[in-house]
């Protein structure tokens, strides 16, 4: 074999564009999954890439960008950074970048996770990547810290009004967003335009905290409702908030309630894992309004007027309501969770 023919075989090319920003000049292109992954590492700390996923990532969060693919069908478009460990070579004429195909030919800056969800992934996908020829260790360090962690902060609830379109999240947090819009923008929900979906405006609770007490619920290896799917999940916590905002009409929208507030709400969320797995033992697949309302009516004679919580707020407060709300529902008897049946009644 001769070395034109050797030199071939280890790279690879693919049609690329140059960029300049001050004194960086990077590359654009894009890539299969796979051969990325042949080629990338994400730790110079250990040694090999395994070790270095071990060490650095989260398995639950590749498995979820995995399933992200594979089972629900989308795409994540943003790109991978990289940073090239050798010096590349770039034909300016033909608009083509020449990569050693070896591995650790390239050192991932921002988009670890991605990596691994794309390879535990069976779809070989195209990947959006920006390549940077090799860089200092000073300017390493400052391109790592700038993209991950000195970013203007915003909001938490804007940051998941916007997973619709950048896609790059754990499933569980789309889910949550998802859950997000239908309850506040489905008619027939009792937050209909009550949630900040942008952490400001109108509405009574934030997008962030939604999703921040819906996780537990929805999350894979532990969430009561994640067997469901989303029409499913939105109908059962529709119905539950519904028989609550039934037991308190009077004071749902009034000012001086806390029932519409996180407080309130946070405390029916901590609440609906037992009062869910009571309803499942009794009704089985019957998961109506008024079943929940049935078993939730002695919360009814809880005040949940301000001067009575003065002084409660956050997790704490919230978990202390609930306490209270558990002990005036204590004549019905948690008998532990139960598989979701199949054939719901939800309407």
């Amino acid at each position: 074999m001769g070395a034109s023919q050797k030199k071939k075989v280890l790279e690879i090319e693919v049609s690329a564009l140059p960029a300049k920003q001050n004194s960086f000049t990077f590359y654009m292109f894009i890539i299969k999954s796979k051969e990325l992954f042949d080629i990338c590492y994400v730790s110079r700390r250990d040694p090999g890439k395994k070790e270095g996923f071990q060490r650095n990532l989260s398995k639950s969060r590749a498995r979820s960008i995995a399933k992200y693919l594979d089972e629900i069908k989308k795409c994540i478009p943003t790109a991978l950074i990289i940073m090239f460990e050798n010096p590349v070579k770039y034909d300016k004429q033909k608009k083509v970048l020449k990569i050693p195909k070896q591995p650790k030919a390239a050192l991932v800056i921002d988009g670890q996770h991605r990596l691994y969800g794309y390879e535990e992934a069976e779809s070989n996908v195209d990947i959006p990547v920006i390549g940077f020829p090799p860089l200092s260790e000073e300017d390493q360090v400052i391109l790592f810290r700038d993209i991950n962690s000195n970013q203007k902060g915003v909001s938490q609830s804007l940051l998941y009004d916007l997973l619709s379109i950048t896609k790059d999240a754990q499933f569980y947090k789309m889910r949550g967003h998802e859950l997000a819009e239908k309850l506040n923008e489905n008619s027939d929900s009792p937050f209909y335009g009550k949630i900040k979906m942008t952490g400001v405006g109108p509405g009574r609770i934030s997008q962030s905290m939604l999703i921040n007490k819906l996780e537990p619920l929805i999350k894979d290896g532990g969430g009561i409702l994640c067997f469901y799917s989303l029409e499913d999940q939105y109908k059962i916590i529709r119905n539950y908030f519904q028989a609550v905002k039934n037991l308190f009409i009077q004071d749902w929208d009034a000012k001086g309630s806390r029932i519409g507030e996180p407080l309130g709400f946070g405390a029916f969320l901590t609440l609906f894992k037992s009062v869910f797995n009571l309803v499942v033992q009794e009704f089985g697949s019957d998961l109506r309004v008024e079943k929940f309302q049935e078993y939730l009516e002695p919360c009814s004679s809880f005040d949940f007027s301000r001067d009575s919580l003065s002084g409660l707020g956050g997790t704490s407060g919230m978990n202390h309501i609930a306490r209270e709300l558990s002990g005036l529902i204590s004549s019905h008897k948690n008998k532990g969770s139960s598989e979701p049946s199949k054939g719901l009644i939800l309407d």
